[in-house]
């Protein structure tokens, strides 16, 4: 029989937040089950395997002790039921809800870093009231818990610099399915070039300055080829987004998507995607990525990515070879790189094939979910150490 993963996540399961999804079922020798206080997009996300109060109790009382941090009765009675080995909790604030569960099963207990959960640490975020719980339980989650994993080193230095030790923080990279994305087999035939950006239309994915960079292009495209940008993502800032397009005179170049399901984006990314670009910056409350996923997900599409010098993305996108890194918030950098790769069909698709190898070298999900396992059975048996190179 498989040993048992009780995965802990304050709600079950935010659209932008599926590839967490679907790193349960890729966990061949683990049986998952995740416990969280409330469950939403249930008709995008099915699994039978998702357990909450309103679920399996009455509900109301249950769900607040829950996202309390406090243990609740009931939850732990479903808790025992499937008797896990190992608690895994995605996200900080995630991992706070999850300690009195493995500490009352005496099992371990391991919380993946995904970015935001550290930045609101480091920034004002923490002296606003609904995160005060969450930054006054970290010398709490430190202790309890048995390892961190981060997706970049830059994450890593960023929580043991609030004071976790080092050796309790293990770089463990998330990666993509390479089943599910590969180079498409035939270039686009007409003369326009397509650039892609991907998020939630929030300061920190930077989308405003690839915007314009994207206008400033327009100008300066110098053969018959027309670019397009599409914007895929919905948020706060889309009202401020659709009116810096309109003020640019691009609005006619520029196409806002919305949210779409994954499989439409992974459409986009392999059948009309030239570059994407990925130009993300620290926001004004320290907000950043870490690893970002989509930048794996263009890579292994064969794609090359114009990314920043940011959170974890030059793990990513090796510069001039992969693709581009510039600096955050430049925008004549960015309109270059993008002007040089639309303008040199060769040099894209030489980027792009060396952006697949070093996803099928580096990123490959099945490679990171066998790492997963080890970690997990290394933790089990009190035998885990640091990866050679992690810090």
């Amino acid at each position: 029989m498989p040993l048992t993963v009780a995965i802990f996540r304050a709600i079950f399961l935010p659209y932008s937040r599926n590839i967490y999804l679907r790193l349960a079922p890729e966990i061949h020798s683990f049986q998952t089950y995740c416990y969280c206080a409330g469950r939403i997009n249930e008709d995008k996300f099915p699994n039978a395997n998702v357990i909450t109060p309103r679920e399996k109790m009455a509900g109301r009382v249950d769900s607040f002790v829950f996202s309390s941090g406090i243990r609740s009765n009931a939850m732990y009675r479903e808790f025992q039921k499937w008797n896990p080995a190992i608690v895994h909790a995605h996200f900080g604030q995630s991992g706070v809800l999850a300690i009195a569960y493995a500490k009352a099963a005496r099992i371990p207990l391991i919380v993946t870093l995904h970015s935001n959960d550290v930045g609101i640490l480091l920034g004002r975020q923490r002296f606003k009231p609904k995160c005060w719980f969450y930054a006054l339980s970290l010398k709490r989650l430190i202790k309890e818990t048995t390892l961190f994993l981060a997706d970049s080193q830059e994450l890593k230095d960023r929580f043991v610099s609030l004071g976790c030790p080092a050796n309790k923080v293990r770089v463990h990279l998330l990666g993509v399915d390479l089943n599910r994305f590969s180079p498409k087999e035939t270039t686009n035939s007409d003369d326009n070039r397509f650039i892609t950006m991907v998020g939630r239309l929030v300061e920190k994915k930077g989308f405003e300055y690839g915007i314009r960079a994207f206008a400033n292009l327009s100008t300066e495209i110098r053969t018959k080829q027309q670019a397009r940008l599409f914007i895929i993502g919905d948020g706060p800032l889309m009202k401020k987004l659709l009116q810096l397009s309109n003020n640019l005179g691009v609005q006619d170049k520029v196409k806002f998507m919305g949210a779409l399901p994954h499989h439409r984006v992974n459409a986009i990314l392999r059948d009309q995607t030239d570059i994407l670009m990925a130009p993300s910056v620290i926001a004004r409350n320290q907000d950043r990525d870490s690893g970002l996923i989509v930048a794996k997900e263009a890579s292994a599409c064969g794609i090359p990515v114009i990314g920043n010098r940011h959170g974890g993305i030059p793990d990513i996108i090796e510069h001039e070879k992969t693709g581009f890194l510039i600096e955050e918030r430049d925008i004549e950098a960015l309109s270059k790189a993008l002007k040089i790769l639309i303008e040199t069909p060769e040099l894209r698709h030489k980027l792009g094939m060396a952006a697949r190898q070093k996803m099928l070298r580096d990123y490959d999900i099945n490679d990171r979910m066998s790492e997963l396992e080890a970690i997990y059975r290394g933790v089990i048996a009190n035998d885990i150490e640091p990866l050679s190179g992690d810090n």
